[in-house]
């Protein structure tokens, strides 16, 4: 038993806290390994998370709801009841073949080592970039 990480929002403070389950493997239909970075059960929430395709978390949570199907809470309904909305986060990183710098103009990248307070030739400094693109709620 452990307090979730707050994944797709904060987690309601209750006691038990939540389950916390990290690191494990599923096998595919296809017999693929998928590693499972985390599965964490929150009083609202069951967060799944993969290295590997989405429609893995489908065919594990499928399974799970198959798994818990057979148990009760004390007032007779189920575990795990219809989901409201599932929601999805990918994360893709690469290693490209220049460094990083490159995408950044030199007065750029200049700017950011005085902000930070840091010599902009210096081999110690390193940019690490992240781009995140969303879908706001009632956008199509």
């Amino acid at each position: 038993m452990g307090s979730p990480m707050a994944t797709f929002g904060e987690v309601p403070a209750t006691y038990p806290p939540g389950f916390v389950f990290d690191m494990g493997v599923w096998i595919s239909e296809d017999k693929q390994i998928i590693p499972i970075r985390f599965l964490h059960f929150e009083q609202r929430r069951i967060v799944i998370d993969v290295a590997g395709p989405s429609s893995a978390i489908t065919a594990m949570y499928e399974q799970l709801r198959h798994f818990l199907s057979g148990l009760q809470a004390p007032d007779g309904s189920p575990i795990v009841g219809e989901p409201e909305r599932v929601l999805d986060h990918t994360t893709i990183s690469a290693q490209f073949p220049f460094a990083i710098e490159a995408m950044f103009a030199p007065p750029l990248r200049k700017l950011l080592a005085r902000v930070i307070r840091a010599n902009a030739s210096s081999k110690e400094l390193a940019l690490v970039s992240t781009m995140v693109k969303e879908k706001h709620p009632g956008v199509q």
